[in-house]
């Protein structure tokens, strides 16, 4: 298992909040939380879903994702 923790800008409202979770659920995230306030997202993945599958599924919505952290966890 997976975590994964990022910041997300360019969030504006809750519809961008849909999108985002959206896009990083397409990429395999499993229990997405993304916070508009703190610009914060973060995931569990069965697979690493690696920085520019994350980046690419974002920026073609025109967000800006940075401080991209996954963690491989033991379970």
């Amino acid at each position: 298992m997976y975590h994964t923790t990022l910041t997300v800008d360019g969030m504006a409202c809750g519809a961008c909040v849909m999108k985002v979770t959206s896009a990083l659920e397409k990429i395999g995230g499993i229990n997405v939380k993304v916070d508009q306030l703190s610009k914060e997202a973060s995931f569990d993945s069965e697979k690493d879903p690696g920085i520019t599958n994350i980046v690419h599924a974002l920026t073609t919505m025109d967000y800006r994702p940075h401080n991209v952290l996954i963690k491989k966890e033991d379970k």
